[in-house]
């Protein structure tokens, strides 16, 4: 456990994990590993997963043909060859602007198709479209209400996304049992309602668009797994959302999640512990705890977690609101109980608890233009701190250009804290504290997927 320490009339309070919490047993009587938080111390979408530009590519065999949009009338995209097509209003089941198109959806390939507006179900602008068969749909939205029905097959995109404002995801989920899977590899987990998902020893798997929850154990849990990827998925009114431990490589991007329930050692929406190597993500995803539905620790925490020097764990571009009332858990915990080469950078803090972020160890570590703003509330403390507090060595730690405004309940504005004896991180002068950021800085709606 962190040490609760009292530093120049600055009340700190953290918490390492705990490698004695009991482990969580599954409904299959599967035994996992119990979740740790961490305490004192990119981007997702709000109506879709993606902004700007309105092309549809569809992969054919062979040859390219590129086809000026149509203004009305009608237009036949080409067949033995790929059409790349820009389209704006109308009714859109293929390639056009204005007017109707008919176009027949491929079968294998990809096809990307960015809409605004109307009611989508595959790829369309204020229309209707049925989504492909095989290969893979990406279909961001800006604003209306956004329809999906999960392709079959094909290998899911996990490209991150900038976020949007407005409109809401339904998605239609095959109900399923809680998986467990053990040696399993090459794998995609699809479109699938399910209380938990485990993994044991398993390697190349990629679960996408499912919803998770509620459960009080932990949603998705890898352990010993190699490339891991869990992308566009829901997950709610779980003890953990995503636990990664002694495992490679694994990435959590453009997800939603709702509502950690803990209680303390768990409740992060995502924890890595003690998981390397290359390809390692947390990026592009929309996390919130409501006050008083949900019990929070640290919203990312990365335990004894080690990136490489040309590939450092990225955590990037997430919309983070809500934590408390836990005096222990925070926003984003860097370096607990030490690790190596990680990156958070671009993400957005709201309210997020005790602390905004922190660093308390590890070497190669930065926090880069973050935005980090709480009001004062009864567990407030401090917005951005660096404390080595691993017993370990610590250095080349990087925190700079990121904005700072957090209010402590016992101390009035409390922007950021450097631990005694502590080098001063690169940077640390760039900071803008006292920062002119609000609670604004977040839309009023960050979880638009529908329960």
């Amino acid at each position: 456990m962190f040490t609760f320490l009292i530093i120049l009339t600055l009340l700190f309070v953290s918490c390492k994990k705990d490698s004695t919490t009991a482990p969580d047993t599954d409904t299959t009587n599967t035994t996992t590993t119990g979740t740790t938080t961490t305490g004192a111390a990119g981007t997702p979408v709000t109506g879709g997963t993606t902004t700007g530009g309105t092309v549809t590519t569809t992969p054919t065999t062979g040859g390219t043909t590129t086809t000026t949009p149509t203004t009305g009338g009608t237009t036949t995209p080409t067949t033995g060859g790929t059409t790349t097509t820009p389209t704006t209003g109308g009714t859109h089941t293929g390639t056009t602007t204005g007017g109707t198109t008919t176009t027949t959806p491929t079968t294998g390939g990809t096809t990307t198709t960015p809409t605004t507006g109307g009611t989508h179900t595959g790829t369309t602008t204020g229309g209707t479209t049925t989504p492909t068969t095989g290969g893979t749909t990406t279909t961001p939205t800006t604003g209306g209400t956004h329809t999906t029905t999960p392709t079959t097959g094909g290998t899911p995109t996990t490209t991150p996304t900038t976020p949007t404002t407005g409109g809401a995801t339904t998605i239609t989920y095959k109900a399923s049992s809680p998986i467990v899977l053990s040696g399993t590899h090459d794998k995609v987990i699809r479109g699938i309602a399910t209380a938990s998902i485990s993994l044991y020893n398993c390697y190349n798997i990629t679960i996408v668009n499912c919803k998770i929850g509620p459960n009080k154990l932990t949603g998705i849990q890898t352990s010993n797994c190699t490339n891991i990827k869990i992308d566009s998925c829901y997950i709610s009114n779980v003890s953990t959302g995503v636990y990664a431990v002694d495992s490679k490589s694994i990435s959590v991007t453009n997800c939603q999640a709702k509502n950690m329930q803990g209680p303390y050692p768990k409740g992060a929406f995502v924890q890595f512990d003690n998981v390397s190597g290359a390809d390692c993500r947390v990026s592009f995803n929309k996390f919130e705890n409501i006050l008083g539905q949900s019990y929070p620790e640290d919203a990312i925490s990365m335990y004894k977690s080690n990136g490489l020097a040309s590939d450092p764990i990225m955590i990037e571009g997430n919309w983070i609101r809500g934590g408390g009332p836990s005096v222990t858990g925070g926003g984003i915990m860097l370096g607990d109980n030490g690790g190596s080469n990680i990156t958070a950078k671009n993400n957005i803090l709201v309210d997020p608890g005790q602390y905004g972020m922190a660093v308390s160890g590890g070497t190669n570590m930065s926090v880069i233009n973050n935005s980090i703003y709480a009001k004062a509330q009864s567990f407030t403390n401090v917005g951005l701190y660096y404390w080595n507090q691993s017993g370990l060595p610590s250095s080349n730690i990087t925190i700079s250009g990121n904005k700072v405004n957090f209010t402590s309940q016992k101390w009035g504005l409390n922007n950021t804290y450097l631990g005694a004896g502590n080098a001063t991180p690169i940077g640390w002068g760039t900071n803008i504290l006292n920062a002119k950021i609000s609670a604004a800085i977040l839309p009023s709606s960050i979880i638009t997927q529908l329960n």
